[in-house]
């Protein structure tokens, strides 16, 4: 676009971009008052903003007239970025907060960015990507001097609060031209393609804490790092130094060929080894006081003495060892073997109370002796032969793709309180023993006339899509029953006793209406319940498209409701194939059948409710208020009505909007709420929990409508989303803050068991904006269904 004339802006700006403008000669934007951000893409012309005081996002992308840079450059910003620009000693005034100098700058090699001017800010975050930096310059402002001759790299610099000195550095694809000491106030030091030019070195001093260095084939020196206590390096060349790994607490090794022998000190907590090598004839000592232990995909000898039992072990890169004691107490601890070959007898230490095996094999004349003090223990696909004689304390035992003959074998032990069963098939009638008290069955088969009897003293059973007969009738006094059935099969047969004692049932409709709504009839005295309009697993994805099942939905002769079978017929075999017409239609059969179960009972005895791949429709909805007792609510936000908030009941404490995944048949959009129901979440009176699956799904300002009493916020972030700061009033306070994040890649970003590692920095700082940090009481960062408490300034593990 070319614009001739000049443009003067009168008012207060909150947002001003110009993308691919040209101006004429003679022309002139002029922002006459506060412009808060400012996003210049390939402009050519000028630009005057004379009482503009500060930015707060300012971005400029192929910009080339260095007045104009000079003159934006001058006015401090919180968030800059700069792409594809000449820059020619230049003076930054930011207020830093983050600042990215990204790719393709175009510099002379005497031209140098001379002065950053760091704020006060906890974390400022400054990034160049290919630019010739005078690095001494750089620092100066915070009084450190770091690798002067640093040339077409990345650097990161970040600011501890309290701290003037630089203590964390991170550079990339950096080649040093001479020998460089990295200076002592430099605690935390990350490096990636590091490489060295005539022999120059890296050196770490004594103040340094934390070593991560990947894709680098140089070596560093670390002989004087005596303060160094965790390490990571990926696929990177680091010479073993005895003295200073003596006194790592962390340790993490991936890909990486070692030739020597190696041996660590007792404070040791956490050792990692992902592909690594050790030659023969070496050997890696690992010693006995460690609390978490991973090995996988690595070859070589290892000795294990004192750790469980395996002394000195040769591993193959199939092979995959976990220990870990952080989640039992201080003495015990959790073990996990794959795809192990034992050739020998083994015994499992007193001190494991959780032992778990995939695909492990033993010799036929060998045994595996589980220890006296073992708790749990999961056999998953294994041949192997268990002593289980001093197995006194043994509570909990789950057998997964296992022979008939081995639950008969050990399924019988005394101590066991609860038992999980999965992928197996019954041949003959199976008894449990009387001490059972919680059986959880998947995918179990039983087979012409055999029989699973239930024991008179169980108190919850689970059901998972099983098939044969399942006898309950003994059962004495059932609590909680889960049945999820199979898609439309009627193949499972069960023999109940009494429904009285039952207080929680979890139920799916999966096309068996009958028996979902006999059991909605029968169980009056619930306080917790969950409904699933339909779970399944893969093998049965594929049914729920044949046009048959969904006939059978649209089947509402025994119903009179409010137009129901009007809604129900609508759908035409054709609409039915779309997505949006599966959902709407399991939606409207799922709350007719839910409307004939919302009896006076149950809207004022229950306490929990979940529902699952469906919502509340507006009659449903209408009724919710009458639920006085019910203190959780639990539903996929992707099926709300638009005013779902406005119908909160006042006893609610607890409400997750979640996103039930694994049902894309029944894929929905997200939903729009309305003002008048984003009030009322607002003004609810007793809400203090909120769980939600996306921080920004409410029209994107969540904040803005958190329940005043809120104590609790845990929300689902997603790594790769981008992080957009907006303008707001005042940070809300909260005792506690959790983010979970089930992105994919979470693993590799997220290292949990490093309390050195700054966990998701740039997250945090983009909440803190919004949230009080100081008011909290805990900043929880959950993943793999861990909770690992960090430090709310630092964000590092406690």
């Amino acid at each position: 676009m070319i614009l001739k004339g000049n443009i003067v802006i009168s008012v207060n700006i909150s947002e001003a971009a110009f993308l691919n403008v040209t101006l004429d000669e003679t022309s002139l934007i002029t922002f006459e008052k506060e412009c808060a951000s400012l996003d210049l893409d390939m402009f050519t012309g000028q630009l005057n903003a004379p009482n503009v005081t500060a930015f707060n996002k300012l971005e400029v992308n192929d910009v080339k007239n260095d007045l104009l840079l000079s003159s934006l450059l001058s006015i401090p910003a919180k968030n800059y970025t700069g792409t594809r620009m000449v820059l020619d000693n230049v003076t930054f005034y930011c207020k830093v907060e983050q600042t990215k100098l990204r790719s393709y700058i175009e510099s002379d090699a005497n031209n140098t960015i001379r002065t950053l001017e760091a704020s006060n800010r906890e974390n400022p975050d400054v990034d160049f990507n290919k630019i010739g930096i005078n690095t001494t310059n750089l620092v100066k402002q915070i009084e450190s001097t770091v690798l002067p001759c640093i040339k077409d790299g990345k650097i990161r610099l970040l600011i501890l609060k309290g701290q003037k000195n630089c203590t964390t550095l991170s550079f990339d694809d950096v080649k040093v031209k001479q020998t460089c000491i990295i200076e002592e106030s430099i605690q935390i030091l990350v490096i990636n393609k590091y490489s060295s030019e005539n022999n120059a070195v890296l050196c770490v001093s004594k103040g340094l804490k934390y070593l991560h260095v990947t894709y680098s084939e140089t070596n560093i020196d670390i002989s004087q790092a005596s303060d160094l206590k965790a390490l990571r390096l990926v696929h990177s060349q680091l010479t073993y130094d005895r003295k200073v790994y003596m006194n790592l607490t962390y340790l993490n090794i991936e890909d990486v060929v070692l030739n020597q022998d190696i041996s660590l000190g007792s404070n040791l907590k956490t050792l990692k080894l992902d592909k690594v090598t050790v030659n023969e004839p070496f050997i890696f000592k690992i010693n006995s006081n460690v609390s978490y232990l991973s090995i996988n995909r690595s070859t070589g000898m290892l000795d294990l003495s004192g750790l469980i039992g395996l002394n000195h072990i040769r591993i193959d890169s199939k092979y995959k060892l976990i220990i870990d004691r952080s989640s039992l107490s201080r003495d015990k601890y959790s073990l996990y073997l794959e795809k192990f070959y034992l050739n020998r007898n083994i015994l499992v230490l007193d001190n494991m109370e959780e032992v778990r095996m995939k695909n492990v094999e033993i010799r036929e004349t060998c045994t595996l002796k589980i220890g006296k003090e073992c708790k749990f223990l999961e056999v998953v696909a294994c041949k192997v032969n268990i002593d289980m004689s001093e197995a006194h304390n043994l509570s909990n035992l789950v057998l997964i793709d296992m022979p008939f003959r081995f639950l008969k074998r050990i399924g019988n032990i005394p101590s066991i309180t609860t038992l999980t069963l999965q992928n197996i098939t019954l041949e003959t009638d199976y008894v449990c023993s009387h001490h059972l008290k919680i059986i959880i069955l998947r995918s179990i088969r039983t087979i012409e006339n055999a029989r699973f009897h239930v024991n008179e003293k169980c108190t919850a059973i689970h059901l998972y899509r099983c098939s044969g007969a399942f006898d309950l009738s003994k059962v004495e006094k059932l609590e909680k029953l889960v049945l999820i059935p199979l898609l439309g099969l009627p193949n499972i047969r069960i023999m109940y006793l009494s429904f009285d004692s039952i207080r929680e049932l979890e139920l799916a409709y999966n096309f068996h209406e009958t028996e979902f709504m006999y059991l909605l009839y029968k169980c009056i005295h619930l306080v917790r319940l969950t409904l699933h309009c339909l779970c399944y697993d893969e093998a049965e994805e594929r049914k729920i498209l044949l046009n048959s099942w969904l006939k059978k939905i649209q089947d509402v002769s025994k119903y009179d409701l409010w137009a129901s079978k009007k809604e129900c017929l609508r759908y035409s075999s054709e609409l039915l194939y779309m997505d949006w017409a599966r959902a709407d239609l399991l939606g409207t059969k799922m709350n007719m059948l839910m409307n004939e179960s919302f009896t006076f009972n149950v809207q004022h005895r229950l306490k929990y409710l979940r529902l699952v791949a469906f919502n509340f429709d507006k009659r449903n909805l209408m009724l919710l208020p009458n639920f006085d007792s019910l203190q959780t609510l639990i539903v996929d936000y992707r099926f709300c009505d638009s005013d779902f908030f406005a119908y909160l009941p006042d006893s609610l404490e607890t409400l997750e909007l979640i996103n039930d995944k694994g049902y894309d048949c029944l894929e929905r959009t997200r939903p729009s709420f309305s003002s008048t129901a984003l009030e009322c979440l607002k003004k609810h009176p007793n809400l203090q929990i909120l769980k939600i699956d996306d921080p920004l799904y409410i029209g994107g300002h969540l904040f803005d409508f958190l329940p005043t009493k809120l104590q609790v916020l845990r929300f689902t972030f997603f790594l790769s989303v981008g992080l957009k700061p907006r303008e707001i009033v005042k940070r809300i306070k909260l005792k506690k803050l959790i983010l979970y994040t089930d992105d994919y890649s979470a693993e590799i970003i997220i290292d949990c068991k490093n309390p050195f590692e700054r966990q998701c920095p740039e997250l945090f700082g983009f909440l803190s904006e919004y949230i009080d940090f100081q008011a909290l009481d805990e900043l929880i960062l959950e993943v793999d269904g861990k909770g690992i408490s960090l430090d709310k300034e630092t964000y590092q593990i406690k």
